[in-house]
């Protein structure tokens, strides 16, 4: 019968307990033996072994384990729309600049841009952390009068 099912393609537990059923526990996808009744025989051909013998608890084990593997899912899923994001985003960005400076450049930023657009992946993060550091809301401004060497504080 195990063979049988597995030819058609479908996934096969079986549950034995006895020496008889070690050929059937061997044959499956997923062996299950009886830990307290279930002979040696019997655990050692099986995948897993069921240390109280109840049968719910096979049940319980299925809902778990269906939960983990949702949440596996729709983890990888997160993943990957959050990091594909982040990758249009940083190419966005790239190509917004290359296309800024050879409109004041002109042909001469065709050259180097395209060359740094992998760079530019890289240090994205690094220059927008600079670029926070710079501003600096808080400082006096100033104003020349005079010369080149005078200047006074504005409030």
């Amino acid at each position: 019968m195990v063979q049988c099912l597995k030819q058609k393609g479908h996934v096969v537990a079986v549950t034995g307990d006895g020496t008889n059923d070690a050929p059937a526990l061997k044959e499956a996808d997923i062996g299950l033996s009886m830990g307290i009744q279930g002979t040696e025989v019997a655990k050692e051909s099986s995948d897993s072994v069921i240390m109280d013998d109840n049968f719910a608890s096979v049940a319980t084990v299925l809902k778990w384990g269906r939960c983990v593997y949702n949440n596996i899912q729709k983890f990888i899923q997160f993943q990957l729309t959050v990091n594909v994001a982040a990758l249009v985003i940083n190419f966005v960005a790239a190509n917004s600049q290359c296309s800024t400076r050879r409109k004041v450049e002109g042909s001469r930023a065709v050259d180097g841009c395209k060359s740094r657009m992998p760079f530019s992946l890289v240090f994205a993060k690094s220059a927008f952390l600079n670029s926070k550091k710079q501003r600096n809301f808080n400082a006096p401004k100033f104003r020349m009068q005079g010369g080149r060497h005078a200047a006074a504080q504005l409030n």
